[in-house]
């Protein structure tokens, strides 16, 4: 499928491992140029390799931690001044809920007690939400210029089972790009979101699931009965950031096998 990436440049948060990965290699052997940012360089070495030997443009690897205040002026400073632009930004960073607790054994442990300590409120926060809009607000002067972005943010599931520290974070993201989507649409900037349900990533399968039995409960609650994996998001990524996705904006798409019960 021709996505229309050739001419275009994009950057993907998160870009190492997991979810992130896959959707840095799938858009890199699609003829995308891409910025990559996650804080291990060596991983982000790796993915480049892949890129190549498939075909695709070496990245521009930027080893940031997104937590830092500096950094969104650092990355945008860098893009600009090797490529003098931005089309495509993927937001995919981020920490689940239970990167802020103990290692889980089965599902009924999610959550979060309500006396939860402020500082991991702020944690969740600093790594789920304000990188994203950091990030997007330094970028966006320089779309508005082009008349063209591309926007998405990779969030989590609107079920919460309990009180949740990861996804209040990340829907306040997901409210915050429904509400600047309004503004940029005449610009030509789309932004959406893409909540995923239960996704083969290094956070899964070593920090939330990391047992099988864990993860054969996991699997009995959704309907296609598997674990996703980044190719199912990534293909998502890739269609929603085409050249022509142009006419959706403001949209929660969701990919989790049908494990959600409700609509958003």
């Amino acid at each position: 499928m021709d996505y229309g990436f050739t001419d275009r440049v994009g950057l993907v948060t998160g870009s190492s491992v997991g979810i992130g990965r896959g959707i840095a290699e799938l858009l890199g052997s699609e003829g995308l140029q891409l910025a990559l940012v996650a804080r291990r360089q060596e991983l982000l070495e790796e993915v480049s390799a892949t890129i190549q030997e498939a075909g695709g443009k070496a990245p521009l690897l930027l080893p940031y931690d997104l937590t830092d205040p500096e950094t969104p002026a650092r990355i945008r400073d860098s893009v600009l001044d090797r490529f003098g632009r931005l089309d495509i930004l993927v937001h995919n960073a981020g920490k689940s809920n239970y990167w802020f607790r103990k290692p889980i054994k089965a599902p009924d442990e999610w959550g979060n007690p309500f006396d939860i300590p402020e500082e991991t409120w702020d944690a969740s926060f600093a790594i789920n939400f304000t990188p994203i809009r950091r990030i997007t607000d330094a970028f966006l002067p320089a779309m508005i210029e082009s008349n063209y972005g591309r926007i998405v943010l990779i969030s989590g599931k609107w079920e919460p089972d309990h009180m949740s520290v990861g996804l209040a974070a990340k829907a306040a993201a997901a409210v915050w790009a429904k509400g600047i989507s309004r503004e940029i649409a005449k610009y030509g900037i789309t932004i959406n979101v893409v909540p995923v349900g239960r996704v083969n990533s290094e956070q899964l399968l070593g920090k939330i699931l990391p047992t099988e039995e864990a993860r054969a409960q996991v699997i009995k609650t959704i309907p296609a009965q598997r674990l996703g994996d980044a190719v199912d998001v990534a293909s998502t990524v890739a269609f929603l950031i085409s050249e022509g996705s142009g006419y959706i904006t403001g949209q929660n798409l969701t990919v989790d096998g049908g494990l959600s019960k409700f609509a958003f």
